[in-house]
Protein backbone atom coordinates (compact mmCIF):
# COMPACT_ATOMS: atom_id res chain seq x y z
CA UNK A 1 0.00 0.00 0.00
CA UNK A 2 1.27 3.45 -0.82
CA UNK A 3 1.53 6.05 2.14
CA UNK A 4 -1.17 8.22 0.14
CA UNK A 5 -3.68 5.62 0.27
CA UNK A 6 -6.23 4.75 3.19
CA UNK A 7 -6.99 1.62 4.34
CA UNK A 8 -9.42 2.52 6.94
CA UNK A 9 -7.11 0.12 9.60
CA UNK A 10 -4.80 1.40 12.14
CA UNK A 11 -1.92 -0.01 11.42
CA UNK A 12 2.19 0.30 11.17
CA UNK A 13 1.77 3.43 8.98
CA UNK A 14 -1.09 5.09 11.03
CA UNK A 15 1.42 4.35 14.48
CA UNK A 16 4.35 5.99 12.71
CA UNK A 17 2.12 8.79 11.41
CA UNK A 18 0.64 9.75 14.70
CA UNK A 19 4.18 9.40 16.19
CA UNK A 20 5.26 11.58 13.98
CA UNK A 21 2.93 14.41 14.80
CA UNK A 22 3.20 13.82 18.47
CA UNK A 23 6.93 14.70 17.91
CA UNK A 24 6.27 17.94 15.72
CA UNK A 25 3.39 19.13 18.06
CA UNK A 26 5.68 18.25 21.18
CA UNK A 27 3.18 16.17 22.80
CA UNK A 28 3.63 12.45 24.24
CA UNK A 29 5.20 10.61 21.89
CA UNK A 30 3.15 6.84 21.81
CA UNK A 31 1.84 6.38 18.59
CA UNK A 32 -1.78 6.05 19.73
CA UNK A 33 -4.50 8.99 18.75
CA UNK A 34 -5.71 9.82 22.21
CA UNK A 35 -7.76 12.83 23.48
CA UNK A 36 -4.76 14.99 23.74
CA UNK A 37 -3.51 14.21 20.08
CA UNK A 38 -6.97 14.41 18.35
CA UNK A 39 -7.13 18.07 20.08
CA UNK A 40 -3.89 19.09 18.48
CA UNK A 41 -4.71 17.58 15.75
CA UNK A 42 -8.00 19.36 15.14
CA UNK A 43 -5.81 22.83 15.67
CA UNK A 44 -2.68 22.05 13.57
CA UNK A 45 -2.03 23.70 10.76
CA UNK A 46 0.54 22.60 8.13
CA UNK A 47 4.32 22.22 9.26
CA UNK A 48 6.53 24.48 7.35
CA UNK A 49 10.53 23.70 6.11
CA UNK A 50 12.68 24.71 8.74
CA UNK A 51 15.54 25.79 6.44
CA UNK A 52 16.16 27.56 3.60
CA UNK A 53 17.84 25.63 0.90
CA UNK A 54 17.42 23.54 -2.68
CA UNK A 55 13.11 23.02 -3.32
CA UNK A 56 13.52 19.51 -2.92
CA UNK A 57 15.36 18.36 0.20
CA UNK A 58 15.31 16.64 3.00
CA UNK A 59 15.32 18.45 6.74
CA UNK A 60 16.08 16.17 9.97
CA UNK A 61 14.95 17.52 12.69
CA UNK A 62 17.71 16.07 15.19
CA UNK A 63 16.59 17.54 18.52
CA UNK A 64 12.39 16.58 17.12
CA UNK A 65 13.60 13.43 15.88
CA UNK A 66 11.79 13.72 12.48
CA UNK A 67 12.82 13.94 8.80
CA UNK A 68 10.60 16.43 6.40
CA UNK A 69 10.80 15.17 2.77
CA UNK A 70 10.00 18.94 1.30
CA UNK A 71 8.80 18.84 -2.27
CA UNK A 72 8.86 22.50 -4.35
CA UNK A 73 9.25 23.92 -0.75
CA UNK A 74 6.66 22.70 0.89
CA UNK A 75 6.95 19.86 3.46
CA UNK A 76 5.44 16.36 1.88
CA UNK A 77 5.71 13.93 4.56
CA UNK A 78 6.71 14.20 7.95
CA UNK A 79 8.94 10.69 9.20
CA UNK A 80 9.24 10.14 12.80
CA UNK A 81 13.10 8.73 12.61
CA UNK A 82 15.71 7.83 15.31
CA UNK A 83 19.15 9.53 15.04
CA UNK A 84 22.51 9.46 17.04
CA UNK A 85 22.10 8.73 20.26
CA UNK A 86 24.28 11.11 22.50
CA UNK A 87 28.74 10.23 21.89
CA UNK A 88 27.16 9.47 18.18
CA UNK A 89 25.03 12.47 17.41
CA UNK A 90 24.09 13.04 13.90
CA UNK A 91 26.60 15.88 12.27
CA UNK A 92 24.86 18.92 12.03
CA UNK A 93 25.44 21.12 8.89
CA UNK A 94 23.88 20.54 4.34
CA UNK A 95 25.21 17.33 2.66
CA UNK A 96 24.29 15.74 -0.30
CA UNK A 97 23.45 12.37 -1.15
CA UNK A 98 26.14 10.88 -2.29
CA UNK A 99 25.91 6.96 -2.89
CA UNK A 100 22.60 4.63 -2.24
CA UNK A 101 22.43 1.18 -1.60
CA UNK A 102 19.47 -0.95 -1.78
CA UNK A 103 20.70 -3.90 0.91
CA UNK A 104 23.41 -2.46 2.70
CA UNK A 105 24.57 -4.48 5.74
CA UNK A 106 26.74 -2.62 8.58
CA UNK A 107 29.89 -4.92 8.90
CA UNK A 108 30.95 -2.57 11.81
CA UNK A 109 27.44 -3.35 14.11
CA UNK A 110 26.72 -6.10 11.93
CA UNK A 111 23.58 -5.13 11.17
CA UNK A 112 21.10 -4.56 8.31
CA UNK A 113 20.71 -1.09 6.78
CA UNK A 114 18.33 -1.44 3.69
CA UNK A 115 17.59 0.98 1.54
CA UNK A 116 20.79 3.26 2.56
CA UNK A 117 21.39 6.51 1.41
CA UNK A 118 24.85 7.97 2.44
CA UNK A 119 25.31 11.63 3.13
CA UNK A 120 28.17 12.41 5.17
CA UNK A 121 31.14 9.78 5.85
CA UNK A 122 29.89 6.54 6.77
CA UNK A 123 26.21 8.04 7.49
CA UNK A 124 23.03 7.18 6.51
CA UNK A 125 19.34 7.34 6.12
CA UNK A 126 18.16 3.69 6.16
CA UNK A 127 15.06 1.34 7.07
CA UNK A 128 15.67 0.22 10.86
CA UNK A 129 13.05 -2.52 12.62
CA UNK A 130 14.33 -0.31 16.17
CA UNK A 131 13.19 3.47 15.73
CA UNK A 132 12.24 4.78 18.78
CA UNK A 133 11.12 8.42 19.42
CA UNK A 134 14.36 9.32 21.01
CA UNK A 135 17.93 8.95 19.52
CA UNK A 136 19.18 5.88 19.70
CA UNK A 137 21.57 5.22 16.96
CA UNK A 138 25.49 5.17 15.88
CA UNK A 139 25.48 8.61 14.16
CA UNK A 140 22.79 7.13 11.30
CA UNK A 141 19.68 8.12 10.49
CA UNK A 142 16.89 5.32 11.11
CA UNK A 143 13.72 5.44 9.14
CA UNK A 144 10.66 3.03 9.79
CA UNK A 145 10.09 0.34 7.68
CA UNK A 146 6.70 1.36 6.25
CA UNK A 147 8.49 4.60 5.27
CA UNK A 148 12.04 3.48 4.01
CA UNK A 149 10.94 2.98 0.46
CA UNK A 150 9.23 6.13 0.12
CA UNK A 151 11.97 7.97 1.79
CA UNK A 152 14.72 6.08 -0.53
CA UNK A 153 12.42 7.74 -3.56
CA UNK A 154 13.01 10.72 -1.95
CA UNK A 155 16.43 11.04 -1.98
CA UNK A 156 18.10 10.27 -4.90
CA UNK A 157 21.82 11.29 -5.68
CA UNK A 158 22.80 14.77 -5.51
CA UNK A 159 19.44 15.54 -3.33
CA UNK A 160 20.32 17.99 -0.32
CA UNK A 161 19.81 16.48 2.90
CA UNK A 162 20.01 19.43 6.09
CA UNK A 163 20.73 18.15 10.12
CA UNK A 164 19.36 20.94 11.96
CA UNK A 165 19.23 20.55 16.10
CA UNK A 166 15.62 22.16 15.84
Amino acid sequence: MRFDQVSGQFGELTWSAVMAFQKWRGIERDGVAGPITQRYLRKSGQPQPAAKGSANRLEIWRSSQLLAVVQNNQIRRMVSISSGRPGYSTPLGRFRIYSKVLNEWSHKYNAPMPYSSYFTGGIALHQSADVPGYPASHGCVRVPASWARDVWRAAPIGRQVIVLAR
